[in-house]
Formats: C-alpha cells, sequence, structure tokens
C-alpha cells in the first residue's frame, strides 16, 4: 500500500517533535503530550503548548537555507559570500525535485497536520477546575475565550502553511483533518489554482471573524500571535498573488503573454483595503529602527520573534568586524534605490557615477552598509585592498553588505550587547503597496494608487510621485517601491515570478561594485522622516523634523557649534555671563531601551575645559558642552536650514533642572534674535528656588518693539511660568510653540501660544498691541520668507549672572560635574499639508574611491523554475499527478 501525502505529514510531523525535543525538557514534555493524545488535548497548559509548536512553523527567514543564508540570495538582490552554501544551487540552476534547497513540502505538511490535531481536539480541554470554582468563573470565561481563539489561530497557521506551498510548488493538495497512517492517498487528485486560492481565502474571512484586533490576551507576551489583522493581511496577499499573470494560467510561463482578470485584481484592492480600514495599522516614523527588534510598533500585522542572540550578526557583520560576510547585497537592489529628490539613480549621469553612494534614498544606507560608511565607529573598508574588501577571506563579492536587522551594538566574540530579532511576516507598508499594485490595474485613474504609494515614500523623505504617469509608469514605479521598501524581507523571488519578469531578473548577471581608493574626502548625506499619524496633533500636518535615528548628527539638519566644526561660535553665551565652552563630541546619539534614538548633548568639567571670558565669571570653572544650530547647516555645504512663519514646533526632550544649568531650545528670526526669539523652555531655578513653587517652566517670548526701536524682553509677562508637579530631568516631555495668523489680519498679527505635553500654558496676540510686536510677520511676509522663517537652536549652557536669575552649578553643588539633556525628536507642523523645500544637493569635494560596475555572477534561470517541482519521492507515487512542468 502507498502512503504518499499521509505517511510523509505523519512521520515528519513526529520527526520534527523530536527533533525539538531534545533541546529542553519544555520541549521532552511536549514531545511526550504528542505521542498521548488525551495527556496533551485534557489539559489546558499542554494544549497551549501544542499550538505554540504549530507558530515554530512559521517562516524564519533569518535561516532560509542554512548557513544562515536568506532567500533573497537566490534572487537579484544579493549574493552570498559562502560559494558552497546550498543557496548557490538556484544560482547556478543546480536544482531538481531531489536536490532542492527550498524543498519545505514536507516541513509545511508536517505544520499542516499540527494545527488539523489540534483543530480537531482542543474543544476536549478539561476546564472543570475553573467551570465548578464560583470564585473562578471571570479565569473559566477567559479559558473559554482563549480555546476558541486557538482553534483559529490553528486555522490561520493552517492557511498559511497552506500558501507557502502554493506560492513554491502550484496546486498542492488542500489537508483539513489529520490522515490516516493506514489509508492509501495515491488516488488524490490535483485541484486547480482557484480551489486553493479559494480555500486560503475562504479561512482567512472565518478566521477573521474570530480573531480581535490584538493578539492573545492582549500581553506583550502574545505578540507575534495571529490577529484579525494578520489574516486579513494573509488574504491581501494571497488575492493579489491570485490575480497576477502567472497565478492566472499557472502552466504557461512565456513571459509575453500576461494575461489580466478586472475582478481579480478589484478583489485583491479590496482585501488590502479592509487591511487598512482597520485604523489600528500606521507606518512606523523611522525605516532605520522598524527592524531593530522594535515588535510593540503599529506597523507590523504580524511577525516571528527571536530571543537575544548574536547569530545572525556573526554571519553578516564585515569580516573585519567579526563576522563572516554573510548576505551580500547586489548592485542590482543598489541601482534601484533612487536619488534624494526622486530621480532615478543613472550610471550615464556623471554625477551619479563618481559618486553613487550619495544624495540617495534613506533607505539605501538603512539598509545597506556602504563603502566608508561608519559601522561601530569605524568606517567600512570595501574597497579593494580594504579590511573588509577583495582580497580578504569572506570579503563581500559585491561591495556591499547587509545592515537592515543588524544590532550594531553587539560584541559578536563575546555575545555582549545581544538582542532579540524580528521577522516581519506582514506589515502595514506592504499592504498599502498591495493596495495600490492592485488598484493600479483595474482602477488606474484612482487617486488612492498615488495616495498610498507616497506615503510609503514619505516615511522615506522621498518626494510624492510625479503626477500624470500612465498605468505601465505607475506600475514600474509600484514594482521599484516593492523591492526598495521590502528588501531583504522575502518578496522579491515571489513577485518577480508572480509577474513573470523573472528570466530577465533571476536569470540575469548579478552585479556588484569594484572600488578602489584614492585620496579625497566627501560629505554626510541628507534625510528626512516622517511620523506615524496618531502623534500628529489635531488640525496639524506634519511638515518636517529630525527623529536622531542615524549613527550621527545629520548636518543637512544641524550645525554644531565649537572650534573643531565649521560653525565655530566655540564661545557662544560667554559675554553674557555663561561658563561653557562648546565642541562638536559633546553631542552623540544615543540608543536606549525599546528601540529609542535621541541626541544627548552632554556637558562636563572634565577634560581640561578653557576658562570663561567674561571678567565677573573668569574666575569659574569652565565646562565642556554643546550646541546645535538648523540655520548652519549652510556651513556643510547645504542651504540654511529654517521653518515657516505660521507652524508649530514641538521638542520632546528630558531636561536636568538643576541649580545653575539652563540647557534648552529655542527658536530665532532669520533676520536674527533681534527680531524675535521664542524661548521653547528654560528653567530658572534660582529665581523660584525659595518660592511655594519652586519647580516652573520658563517660556519667554523676545520680540522687537516699534515703539522703543529695541527687542522687547519677555513681552508675555509673568504668565510664561509655569508650574510644574514633575521633574523635567527624569522623563522625556514634549516642550513647543505655535504661531497662527490672527484671522482678524492675517497679514499683519499672529496669535503665538507656547506649549507643554501638547497643552497651551499661555498665549499673546499681537493685535492687543497694535503694531508694536508685528514686526516678524510683516517683515517675514514682505521679503517672501513665510516657509523659511525660523531656525531652531538646542544649546547646553551651564551658568549665567545672578542678575538674570540663573548662578553657577557650583554654588549649590561643587561635586557636579557632569549633566546632560536628552532630545527624542525635534518635529514641526503645519496647518496646510506641504512638503518642505528638498535640501540642495551639497557641492561635494572630489570623491576619495573610484566605482565600477562589475559582473560577479552569471545567473542561471529556466522558464521551468517558476515552479518548484514536486518532491519526487511524491510525485512517484501519486497516480494522477504530472511533474510541474519541464522538470
Amino acid at each position: 500500500m502507498k502512503y504518499p501525502i499521509g505517511l510523509s505529514i505523519i512521520l515528519n510531523a513526529l520527526a520534527a517533535i523530536s527533533i525539538l525535543s531534545g533541546c529542553s525538557d519544555y520541549l521532552d514534555r511536549e514531545y511526550d503530550s504528542f505521542i498521548d493524545n488525551e495527556m496533551t488535548f485534557t489539559s489546558y497548559e499542554r494544549t497551549s503548548k501544542f499550538l505554540v509548536n504549530a507558530y515554530r512553523y512559521l517562516p524564519d527567514g533569518f535561516n532560509r537555507i542554512g548557513s544562515e543564508a536568506m532567500l533573497d540570495a537566490a534572487t537579484d538582490d544579493a549574493e552570498h559570500a559562502n560559494a558552497s552554501c546550498n543557496i548557490q544551487h538556484f544560482n547556478t540552476g543546480a536544482w531538481n525535485s531531489r536536490s532542492n534547497p527550498d524543498d519545505l513540502w514536507n516541513k509545511y505538511y508536517a505544520g499542516i497536520r499540527i494545527a488539523n490535531e489540534f483543530i480537531e481536539n482542543v474543544d476536549r480541554v478539561n476546564l472543570d477546575k475553573y467551570r465548578l470554582d464560583p470564585d473562578n468563573q471571570n479565569e473559566y470565561q477567559n479559558r473559554l475565550n482563549d480555546l476558541k481563539t486557538w482553534k483559529y489561530e490553528a486555522r490561520f497557521l493552517r492557511a498559511f502553511f497552506h500558501f507557502e506551498l502554493v506560492k513554491r510548488f502550484g496546486p498542492v493538495p488542500v489537508i483539513t483533518s489529520t490522515l490516516s497512517v493506514n489509508a492509501d492517498y495515491s488516488e488524490t487528485p490535483r485541484p486547480s489554482m482557484d480551489d486553493c486560492i479559494s480555500f486560503i481565502s475562504s479561512e482567512c474571512d472565518k478566521v477573521a471573524e474570530v480573531l480581535d484586533l490584538t493578539p492573545g490576551r492582549g500581553i506583550d507576551s502574545d505578540l507575534g500571535r495571529a490577529t484579525k489583522g494578520a489574516a486579513l493581511a494573509l488574504k491581501s496577499r494571497v488575492l493579489l498573488y491570485a490575480a497576477s499573470p502567472l497565478y492566472l494560467d499557472w502552466q504557461n510561463f512565456s513571459e509575453s503573454d500576461l494575461p489580466s482578470d478586472m475582478e481579480k485584481w478589484k478583489t485583491a484592492a479590496q482585501a488590502a483595503k479592509d487591511v487598512i480600514d482597520l485604523g489600528i495599522y500606521s507606518l512606523y516614523g523611522s525605516y532605520a529602527t522598524l527592524f531593530k527588534n522594535n515588535f510593540q510598533n503599529s506597523e507590523f500585522i504580524l511577525m516571528r520573534r527571536y530571543g537575544n542572540n548574536s547569530d545572525f550578526e556573526k554571519y553578516n557583520f564585515p569580516v573585519s568586524y567579526g563576522g563572516v560576510g554573510g548576505i551580500n547585497p547586489s548592485l542590482n537592489l543598489v541601482d534601484s534605490y533612487e536619488m534624494k529628490d526622486g530621480s532615478y539613480f543613472s550610471w550615464e549621469n556623471e554625477e551619479n557615477a563618481v559618486r553613487p553612494q550619495f544624495y540617495r534614498d534613506d533607505r539605501l544606507n538603512a539598509t545597506i552598509l556602504l563603502n566608508d560608511s561608519v559601522w561601530k565607529s569605524t568606517a567600512v573598508e570595501n574597497w579593494d585592498g580594504g579590511k573588509d574588501g577583495l582580497g580578504v577571506t569572506n570579503a563581500t563579492k559585491t561591495g556591499f553588505y547587509l545592515k537592515k536587522y543588524l544590532n550594531e551594538d553587539v560584541n559578536i566574540q563575546t555575545g555582549g550587547g545581544s538582542q532579540g530579532h524580528i521577522w516581519p511576516l506582514f506589515r502595514l507598508a506592504e499592504i498599502y503597496l498591495n493596495y495600490a499594485e492592485a488598484l493600479n490595474e483595474y482602477d488606474p485613474e484612482n487617486a488612492d494608487i498615488a495616495e498610498y504609494v507616497n506615503r510609503v515614500r514619505s516615511r522615506a523623505g522621498q518626494p510624492n510621485l510625479p503626477s500624470g504617469l500612465t498605468q505601465d509608469e505607475m506600475r514600474e514605479r509600484i514594482r521599484r517601491e516593492r523591492r526598495v521598501e521590502l528588501a531583504f524581507e522575502e518578496h522579491r523571488s515571489w513577485d518577480v515570478r508572480r509577474w513573470k519578469i523573472a528570466q530577465e531578473t533571476l536569470g540575469g548577471d548579478l552585479l556588484g561594485l569594484e572600488i578602489t581608493r584614492k585620496n579625497q574626502a566627501r560629505r554626510a548625506v541628507t534625510r528626512n522622516s516622517v511620523i506615524p499619524a496618531n502623534e500628529v496633533p489635531e488640525g496639524w500636518h506634519y511638515y518636517d523634523g529630525d527623529e536622531f535615528n542615524d549613527l550621527v548628527i545629520n548636518n543637512s539638519y544641524w550645525g554644531q557649534y565649537g572650534s573643531d566644526t565649521p560653525v565655530g561660535n566655540s564661545q557662544y553665551g560667554q559675554p553674557t555671563g555663561n561658563i561653557q565652552t562648546y565642541r562638536k563630541k559633546q553631542i552623540t546619539i544615543e540608543k536606549g531601551s525599546g528601540g529609542l534614538s535621541f541626541a544627548r548633548i552632554t556637558a562636563t568639567k572634565d577634560d581640561n575645559p578653557p576658562a570663561p571670558t567674561l571678567s565677573t565669571a573668569s574666575t569659574r570653572e569652565g565646562w565642556w558642552s554643546g550646541a546645535l544650530s538648523s540655520r548652519d547647516t549652510d556651513k556643510y555645504g547645504y542651504q540654511g536650514k529654517y521653518y515657516p512663519l505660521h507652524s508649530r514646533i514641538e521638542i520632546r526632550a528630558k531636561i536636568p533642572y538643576i541649580y545653575g544649568i539652563w540647557m534648552g531650545p529655542w527658536c530665532r528670526h532669520y533676520a536674527g534674535a533681534s527680531v524675535a526669539e521664542l524661548d521653547i523652555e528654560e528653567f530658572f531655578v534660582k529665581e523660584f528656588e525659595n518660592t511655594a513653587s519652586p519647580r516652573r517652566l520658563s517660556q519667554a517670548l523676545h520680540l522687537h518693539d516699534n515703539k522703543t526701536g529695541n527687542l522687547g524682553i519677555n513681552v508675555n509677562g509673568y504668565g510664561r511660568h509655569t508650574v510644574l508637579d514633575f521633574d523635567p530631568g527624569a522623563d522625556f516631555h514634549t516642550y513647543g510653540v505655535q504661531v497662527d495668523p490672527d484671522p482678524v489680519s492675517p497679514d499683519k498679527h499672529a496669535i503665538i501660544s507656547y506649549l507643554l505635553d501638547g497643552k497651551v500654558t499661555n498665549t499673546f496676540k499681537t493685535i492687543d498691541y497694535d503694531d508694536r510686536y508685528n514686526t516678524f510677520i510683516t517683515k517675514a511676509i514682505a521679503e517672501g520668507r513665510e516657509k523659511r522663517t525660523w531656525d531652531i537652536a538646542i544649546t547646553g549652557q551651564i551658568g549665567g549672572k545672578n542678575e538674570n536669575g540663573i548662578g553657577y552649578p557650583e554654588d549649590r553643588n561643587a561635586n557636579l560635574r557632569n549633566v546632560s539633556m536628552d532630545v527624542d525628536w525635534v518635529r514641526v507642523f503645519t496647518r496646510d499639508e506641504t512638503e518642505p523645500e528638498i535640501p540642495e544637493k551639497p557641492e561635494y569635494p572630489v570623491e576619495k574611491f573610484d566605482y565600477s560596475r562589475a559582473v560577479v555572477e552569471k545567473r542561471v534561470f529556466d522558464s521551468k523554475m517558476y515552479w518548484y517541482p514536486i518532491p519526487e519521492s511524491e510525485i512517484l507515487q501519486l497516480k494522477n499527478w504530472k511533474q510541474n512542468p519541464g522538470w
């Protein structure tokens, strides 16, 4: 008797459990319970563990093929540094029905069997202990709900595993019950593609009707479990694939024959919109930090979570940092990243060819370690003869290393600093692009197409797509956007197949970059970011800002004070009694818990700071400190950074409340502080230390006084002081100012409101003083500077004259030597939805490397490889089956 599908599933399931069981007592018990069905499914706890085991069959994207080889290394997006890795069989065409590096037939049917057994038995769990106890009725109901939820989680997993099989092998048997070892399945018919898709889609609908939007009982440990959103996201992906040319005629591999079905595209678009309309997911503010074990953010719909380890880093760090090269992104992929202004990169463009790494889409630097980029405080040397370049064992073959997912802080020799990792199974950006792709195919004039592509682009700081694109042009833009946005998330291999462009992509030459060194310097690249929609204040639109997610201060947003910087101004503030001297090293980018990234301004007496220059303060011991100024970006080759006249400027910061320390943010008018200065936050500890409410926030307004001809100081009066009921140095708070046009006379007057944690603390109307304090408005309008009025400064000021209510730190604490201010972000909002000006490209000095394209590998892709071959062990026993075409 023959047991093709049933026996292989059962034996593989048993083998999988037994292999896992050697790892821990926990899994030993799980194995014991598996072979004792009664013991497992009468116990709530063991039943729970049985389901957890089913989740382990979800894709392991970090180690798809072995040797930590990601599937993207079998596409035109990457190469693997290890020439003997099994994934190379895909690239050379040396694979078949007996030897397939990604043959997951048994794995996923094992997962399906486990899911089926769970579905069939979960209702047997004995809850009498809680049902019969009057004091435990809440827990009884909770557990009843758990069992119902778990059953539908298992149905989700079963549907997911079926789709993983379909996208590899084409139509496969749909298994919805556990199969007997003693039955003969050799007559099993092969279903149609529509049969498979219909089953998976229907299961997704049924699961979505039961599961909640939040996983499990809504606790952090449940993140990574199936939800309503995950079920609908799976449906979105499945129906997008089903509408694609390959799936409509799955045995037709002609790349010139591209069938289309408008109804299927429409259904796919609606499936994606159903996910969007749930309203609980939003794009995370920073693409660069999205993948840094950041499992609590609202963009992930479903992810696979991994415990703390450094294995991925060991396989993928550049070789001089202790890694073994691992995944080498290709030049084919790198060339897909646009220029910062939205234009295409081209080797035919002389400026592009000389400096191929500069002024590019921010996602390039977030995804790939480029030559000469900073990693662990030193430059990566991907050039020929460099410590990470050709000539070194396991060095990159392409001129690039992978950066996405890597934990830069880990010590891969000791494992110190290890963190968890996250493999994204579904996230909102994919759904946006699913929606746009499907909509473009059946309703190409729909405005939502550009809207949702632009949302993805905007997060990366890329400008909107040009208007007036044809359907073909938009299709190409969407495909490029998927490639860049979803790089190394295991989409490329399947996308190029379903689009039927695999022979030119997977079968084309894999390109790399040959890099030779010269002796000149270079500069940094500008960037921009957006924030989650739920963090935009009501009535406002996000305009621009800095989330401080780079490795160093971004000099297209900030100049840094100091004699060691292009800005200078190292003694700024000393003539008025300050005792700090500014230098570059006092400002760093720090990484906190939960993926938090922030700028830290550290002031210190250590390292021999110079003495203050003012005679009355010259006996005081000096401090080193740091300062940022947006207008001084012009010292780095960029246009000075200014923000609109009518805007809302907010800064989230942790600021010390210490005698003699008055670190803080403020805004200046482009014509100088003598025209207008908005002090967003100041702490004058000395002034209030002996009052009933000694902890106060000062937000002063200084405006040119047309009556006296001088600067009016503190024109918003005593109301500028706000009593605080918290220690501002203990946690982050948001300080801000907003300038609105006065509706009575918008061209001449404004309403200025100061803010604390989003709430107004005091308001000043210039119209209340006739035209006395409105020069800052009329001047900006007359000179056409409404969009470029305010610069932002963040200064680490130490000490000041006693008569100014400041004093000096040592007067209260002679032992204080170090103090710091942390800035999480700076954000600017406008009432009208408008885009900031794209910074002009700086005039770069001569590049210090020569770059040229090179063929790394001649890839092989035959048309039969659009589908994997059915494993020979199965095809020989299925009487009515033919092997997939060409195999």
